[in-house]
Parts: structure tokens; sequence; C-alpha cells
């Protein structure tokens, strides 16, 4: 594969762990929604535990999705995988394509410094990632014979279950990190637009309190 196929072929990589990245964040708005809906009222649980069971499998989802990212797998895609073909792509000539322009050292160093700081910070989250890798191995994406109860099951569950903050941050250097790579290599910075499920799901909880009324003065009125 020459020089351009290999750039063409990381960017494409890049770019689906992105979309990968930008579903994450959606999906832990769409949790966050939930929650801060149930702290104002108890209004999504007048029917039953419907929203409470969604929010346990998008949590579920946020993790499998978080293990494809981090946990590596020589022949998955993952940001390790992309770190390592961005030292190996990393070049003055790169540079030089990226920039338009001759050489300016202080800015191909500082280059080098990011992707190094990135990696840097990438290493720092080994803790979260085993806790991810055992998760996902254990129950998301396998039935272990050695989860045989409901109990070793929760225990699972309790001892490797990441801190909000813990999630935040995955989620958060996922796309930073991948938004600052396409800049050095490309050119081009990623956006993300941040999706707020909150109003829209307030909403439904006050048509289910709505309605609910409804539901209970047409009783009253057969009462009277």
């Amino acid at each position: 594969m020459n020089p351009n196929e290999q750039l063409e072929k990381f960017k494409e990589s890049i770019d689906w762990l992105y979309r990968g990245s930008i579903q994450i964040d959606q999906l832990y708005s769409a949790v966050n929604a939930v929650s801060k809906t149930y702290e104002n009222s108890n209004l999504l649980g007048t029917y039953g535990d419907f929203f409470a069971y969604s929010q346990n499998i998008m949590i579920d989802k946020i993790y499998l999705e978080l293990s494809k990212l981090y946990v590596y797998n020589k022949d998955s895609l993952s940001l390790t995988k992309i770190f390592e073909t961005a030292n190996q792509l990393f070049s003055k000539e790169q540079f030089l394509k990226v920039n338009k322009k001759e050489i300016n050292d202080n800015k191909y160093n500082a280059d080098r410094k990011k992707l190094d700081n990135l990696q840097d910070k990438l290493c720092g989250f080994e803790k979260q990632i085993k806790q991810l890798k055992k998760l996902r191995n254990k129950n998301l994406a396998h039935l272990d014979r050695s989860i045989s109860s409901f109990e070793k099951l929760e225990k699972l569950n309790t001892d490797n279950t990441l801190l909000v903050r813990d999630v935040q941050e995955l989620i958060s250097f996922a796309n930073n990190s991948l938004s600052q790579i396409n800049l050095i290599f490309f050119g081009i910075k990623k956006t993300l637009h941040q999706k707020d499920y909150t109003n829209e799901l307030s909403q439904v909880a006050n048509a289910i309190g709505q309605y609910h009324k409804k539901e209970l003065d047409e009783i009253n009125r057969e009462l009277d």
C-alpha cells in the first residue's frame, strides 16, 4: 500500500471511530436525560419501569461501545490502533502536505508533542480499560461460564462499574483525540454538536402526567 493509500485508509478509520464516539455521546445524553427527568418528578414511572429499564439497557450499550473504542484487539479497529498508525505515518512530508508551506519546525514539533501527550493520556486510562474489558468479556459480549448466578453477575458489575466521571472522560477523550489527530493529519478539526434530550423527555413526562390526570378525573366523575 503506497503512502497516499495508507493516509486514505487512515482517514476512513478515524471517521469510522469518530462516528462511533458520537453515538456513545448521544447515548450518554439520553441516559442523563432520564436521570434528570426522574430527579424532577416520577412521572416517567407512572405506568411502569419502561424508562428505567431502557436506561439500564443504554448504560450497557455505552459500556459495550466504549470497549470497542478502547480495548485493544489485533484484529479490530481501536483508539490504540489509531495511535499506532499515527506514529507510523506522522512525518515532515505529511506535515508539509497539510500546512502547504515550508516546514515550520516549531509547529511540527508542537504537533508531535500533541500526539505524544494524547497517547500518554490514553495510557492513563489503563484501569478503566481493564474494567471495560472484563465487563465486555464476562457479561456484555459473552455469557461467561463463571457467571452462573445473579449474585455473581451483580458482583461483577459492582466490582467493575465505572464512575460517571470516568465515563465522561472516556467519551470526551475519544471525541477530542480523534478530532485532534484528524486536524494534525488532514487539516480539518471535527466538531461535536452535543445532543440534549432533557427537554424532549420532560415534554414526554408532562404528557404522561396530563394523560394520567385525565384518567383520574374520568374515574372520579364515574364515582360521583
